[in-house]
């Protein structure tokens, strides 16, 4: 039934984002007090300390990016999500080649990966609010008034 999809796509968002919140804390935590255990170098050790909520930001959407892909997946949009790993695959090849060669440092990688996360979640929550209705999930209030075909997350028989 719909509204069991819609519900059951709550509960996972719901989820994802306390497990989020949960890692983001505990990656900030690790990086900031307890980065010696990464390293026994004093400038290794700094710079991770240095890039702590550069960390904390990077991991903060990763779990609700990954739910929404789950959902993208089962409803069979493989077309646009096989577009979208390829131009962010290749757009962060670019970003990493080029900042290689005019900064290459830690903390230069880090924005480039919150970057990355954040544009990757703002890509599938987009797809799943434009075109989730058609996959039974009307997320945020948005019902579906174009038409067009239905989808299910369930395959029946």
């Amino acid at each position: 039934e719909r509204g069991d999809i819609r519900e059951l796509f709550y509960v996972f968002l719901r989820v994802s984002v306390i497990v989020a919140c949960v890692l983001t804390a505990l990656a900030v935590f690790f990086a900031a007090y307890l980065a010696k255990g990464f390293s026994s170098d004093t400038m290794v050790v700094g710079n991770i300390r240095h890039i702590a909520h550069w960390l904390g930001l990077a991991v903060l959407p990763n779990c609700s990016t990954i739910m929404v892909e789950g959902v993208l997946t089962s409803s069979r949009d493989l077309r646009f999500l096989a577009g979208v790993y390829v131009g962010n695959a290749v757009v962060w090849a670019c970003f990493l080649t080029v900042m290689t060669a005019k900064a290459p440092t830690l903390e230069v990688l880090y924005i480039g990966l919150v970057v990355f996360q954040w544009t990757r979640g703002l890509q599938w929550f987009g797809r799943l609010y434009w075109a989730g209705p058609r996959y039974g999930v009307e997320v945020f209030g948005r019902k579906n008034g174009a038409g067009g075909r239905e989808y299910s997350l369930v395959e029946a028989g």
